[in-house]
């Protein structure tokens, strides 16, 4: 299923893929725990996620996976914080 959205200017049209609720996860987790995504906060994650993706509830859902994700599922941020310790 797709949502049709206008651009900020308006003139244009831009298709957005809406994910099912089994996979909202693994989009978050792609736009945010990629190398090539560099660890992005819950703001610049979301507005990754949102250039191709919508679902209802999006900013939360996205905002509580980042929150998760930070101290979870990091293996070198917890490596560093357990050497501070």
């Amino acid at each position: 299923m797709c949502r049709k959205l206008k651009t900020n200017s308006g003139v244009k049209y831009k298709m957005q893929l809406v994910v099912p609720v089994g996979l909202r996860e693994k989009v978050v987790a792609l736009a945010h725990d990629t190398l090539l995504s560099g660890h992005r906060d819950a703001a610049k994650t979301l507005r990754r996620v949102q250039q191709e993706f919508s679902w209802p509830g999006i900013h939360n859902f996205v905002t509580r996976c980042v929150a998760r994700h930070q101290w979870g599922k990091c293996p070198w941020l917890e490596l560093i914080f357990n050497d501070l310790c």
